[in-house]
């Protein structure tokens, strides 16, 4: 018995070491992981200063505020320039998401026109969805606030993300915008295609970091769009969901809290007031 014992304490001081040993190994695993976002979010902000230098002389240049160009010239400084821009956007993809994993990223909120905002990203995408003959549609719903409250950057670049990937994975088709009242606190923006769509064992795995669909890598990009697009919605307290078939298309829908000025205002009010009793 005694015996019996002796081994269940040495299985169990076996034990209390491991997790000990587990708890150091994770402590470490987490702080090289902070290291490299922080490394990646230095080293890709120092890395725009440059690239901004390169993109000012290419558009200064075609201006001819070095002189008149011949055609040539200019087609080439056109080059220099939409390969600077794609660079830059690319960059910015892993600041983005270093910024956020180590947790640097600051979400600014400010009462903002949805409307507005995707009229904007409906103009600036136009002209791509007809480069490649795709209908391309926005609707709101008219029960929707005028003014929400929330960081307008960051919304529209997370709807921008989905309908930029919609744009490149449809071929043929439609891509289009719909934003809505989804319930009495909460909105949604779908962004949906008739695209390639995305086979049921990816769809796990596609906001993953640096994960593309088997398609991806042809058709351009870091992996990182809908790993940025989760994180940020996530930070809005919102959530994504996705419905995809393969060959039919796929549906992204973002769901965000409804937040107005008027509620804002109210809860300012009470942090207030719940501050003044200390």
């Amino acid at each position: 018995d005694h015996e019996h014992e002796q081994q269940i304490q040495t299985q169990n001081e076996a034990l209390v070491k491991g997790n000990r040993e587990l708890a150091i190994a994770r402590k470490q695993a987490e702080a090289a992981n902070k290291l490299k976002s922080q490394f990646l979010a230095t080293m890709s902000h120092e890395l725009r200063t440059p690239l901004n230098a390169v993109i000012g002389y290419a558009q200064l240049q075609m201006a001819g505020m070095a002189g008149d160009l011949t055609d040539e010239q200019y087609g080439f400084q056109e080059r220099i320039l939409s390969n600077a821009q794609h660079l830059l956007q690319l960059i910015n993809e892993v600041l983005d998401i270093s910024k956020i994993e180590a947790g640097r990223m600051e979400l600014a909120e400010r009462p903002f026109s949805v409307r507005a905002c995707l009229s904007e990203i409906l103009e600036q995408n136009k002209v791509l969805a007809a480069s490649k003959g795709l209908a391309f549609t926005l609707k709101v719903d008219e029960r929707l606030p005028e003014m929400l409250v929330g960081d307008r950057g960051r919304i529209k670049q997370i709807i921008i993300n989905l309908v930029s990937n919609a744009i490149k994975f449809t071929d043929s088709g439609s891509v289009s915008i719909d934003a809505a009242v989804h319930t009495k606190d909460a909105w949604r923006v779908t962004v949906s295609d008739t695209g390639v769509g995305i086979p049921p064992h990816q769809q796990e795995t596609v906001f993953d970091e640096f994960r593309q669909a088997e398609k991806g890598l042809e058709r351009g990009g870091t992996g990182l769009g809908l790993a940025i697009v989760r994180k940020l919605t996530l930070m809005m307290g919102g959530n994504i969901r996705l419905n995809s078939e393969l060959s039919k298309g796929s549906t992204f829908t973002v769901t965000l809290p409804i937040v107005t000025e008027m509620q804002r205002e109210e809860s300012e009010l009470v942090e207030v007031s719940a501050g003044d009793e200390g």
